[in-house]
């Protein structure tokens, strides 16, 4: 099941409890992922900003959350897109890893 809240993008799934009521281990390892997207520009070319995408893969960002929240996150996916007057730029998946240092 994918609810999709503002900007957030949040993936539940759900194994089948066990007979007694119990957590099984299907359900303990992903109950609840949230993934933030985000759009990045820079001052590239098209030449560039494509080489320079899959870079971003595995990275580690810090961002705002609301103007309010400083998190970071781990960059899952990255992929060129272009605006409404044909710019393009990097949007990308966060997935949340905790607490600012």
């Amino acid at each position: 099941m994918t609810t999709l809240l503002g900007r957030r993008c949040i993936w539940i799934t759900a194994a089948p409890s066990s007979r007694d009521g119990r957590i099984t281990a299907r359900q303990a390892i992903m109950i609840k992922t949230q993934v933030s997207t985000r759009e990045l520009r820079f001052a590239f070319d098209e030449k560039g900003i494509k080489t320079f995408a899959p870079s971003l893969v595995g990275q580690v960002m810090t961002y705002w959350e609301d103007d309010t929240r400083l998190l970071r996150g781990r960059v899952t996916a990255a992929e060129v897109k272009r605006d409404r007057y044909g710019n393009p730029y990097v949007e990308v998946e966060l997935e949340p890893l905790g607490a600012p240092a």
